[in-house]
């Protein structure tokens, strides 16, 4: 028998990535688990689907859903491309499928209550069961609803600090919203701020070391690796003998840790001028799933798009075959290439209230090689033109002692 356990994701990939390298171990142990991915909006369900690696593992080890259905997305188009109807008709559609909706996910709240109340199940999310209506999920269920750290990578001030200074805000004076619809807490931090919330409630606490740091998930992502290159023997001929650069592009928009004088776009536009000053060079983007893919076509006409490549697998896939990984702000996407042994550099320019609190250094130091101005060409074409050597790399939280056997162990032993 299926022994299920429902994945309620927020709307951004990160979570899933997350998740991911625990649920392949889990099906690894035990076949019989069968993991229900629920995602509440049809932009992160095709930006999912649209990774070829996370379409693929999902096939693998369940299904991913839009919690609810995509009708309000349907009402919303069906209104703005007909011309004929009034503005009150229009929203009076939108109301009318928003309420639809609404009653679609009461339908599948109420199906999930009667199916743990007839066989055992687990709830995983990451906030999403905090807030009306999927909180009543928890009145009916108290025990094995898991709230996941949505930091992969553990507790960041200085990521929390760019967003103080953004808004004009006293650093550190933003309180955090206690979560308490769950009976055990799995952090990537001793820092984590809900860790103090859990002990007061008397809430079970699993320390985990960084899930995507794992081994077994770095061992799978190299094998990934090479049936892609493998599946695409151009590419593997056109890199062979070359610098191969990964450039994690984000967004053309602004970022919280960038000074206002800058957006992606001048970023972009500034890296790409950089970059093909540089012979014998392949350029892999790797777009983030809010970057306007539109834009960046227009954006790279100007250089040489013979050695230009727009590709969206993941990172820790990528990773393996690249010499470089470049990024313009520190992505949690740069962490998984700085694993996979290749150099890493931030080409970015701060605001200068934030680079003074990192004292002149990246928001997460540990995965950037390299922090370079990006008015620092020189420096940055110096860096890319030294030869390197991959290297093996080490991430270590601030967790010494691991709970992840003791996890899993209590997981599987649920079921029995």
């Amino acid at each position: 028998m299926r022994k299920k356990v429902y994945v309620f994701l927020n709307n951004k990939t990160n979570t899933l990535d997350i998740i991911l390298p625990l649920a392949l171990k889990i099906k690894k142990i035990d076949k019989n688990f069968y993991f229900q991915f629920y995602t509440f909006n049809k932009k992160n369900f095709d930006d999912i689907n649209n990774n070829i690696l996370f379409k693929n593992l999902i096939e693998k080890l369940g299904k991913l859903s839009i919690f609810g259905t995509t009708l309000a997305d349907t009402g919303y188009n069906f209104a703005r491309k007909n011309k004929e109807m009034t503005i009150r008709e229009r929203i009076a559609n939108l109301v009318n499928f928003k309420l639809l909706n609404q009653m679609f996910i009461l339908l599948k709240i109420f199906y999930l209550i009667i199916y743990n109340c007839l066989f055992k199940s687990i709830f995983i999310h990451f906030h999403a069961l905090e807030k009306f209506p999927l909180n009543i999920l928890y009145i009916f269920k108290k025990d094995h609803v898991l709230l996941f750290d949505s930091e992969p990578w553990g507790h960041n001030e200085n990521i929390l600090s760019a967003y103080d200074i953004r808004a004009h805000r006293e650093i550190g004076i933003k309180k955090v919203t206690p979560y308490i619809n769950y009976d055990k807490l799995i952090s990537f931090s001793k820092e984590n701020k809900q860790v103090e919330f859990a002990k007061k409630n008397n809430k079970n606490i699993f320390f985990l070391k960084s899930t995507r740091a794992d081994n077994n998930w770095r061992d799978y992502c190299k094998v990934k690796s090479l049936e892609f290159l493998k599946n695409n023997t151009s590419l593997k001929n056109k890199i062979s003998g070359k610098k191969v650069i990964l450039y994690l592009f984000g967004t053309m928009d602004n970022i919280v840790t960038v000074d206002n004088n800058y957006n992606g776009e001048k970023l972009f536009v500034k890296t790409m001028t950089a970059l093909n000053k540089i012979k014998n060079t392949i350029i892999i983007i790797k777009p983030h799933p809010n970057a306007d893919l539109k834009r960046l076509h227009k954006l790279i006409i100007p250089y040489n798009k013979k050695n230009i490549f727009i590709i969206n697998m993941h990172v820790s896939v990528l990773g393996n075959f690249c010499n470089y990984a470049i990024s313009n702000y520190m992505s949690l996407a740069l962490g998984d290439a700085w694993l996979t042994g290749l150099k890493t550099i931030e080409f970015t320019v701060y605001n200068k209230e934030l680079l003074k609190h990192t004292k002149n250094n990246s928001t997460i130091p540990h995965f950037a090689d390299h922090f370079v101005n990006i008015n620092e060409e020189k420096v940055f074409l110096s860096i890319i033109n030294k030869t390197v050597n991959r290297k093996n790399r080490v991430y270590e939280n601030d967790i010494k002692k691991n709970d992840e056997d003791l996890l899993l162990s209590n997981l599987i032993k649920y079921f029995d």
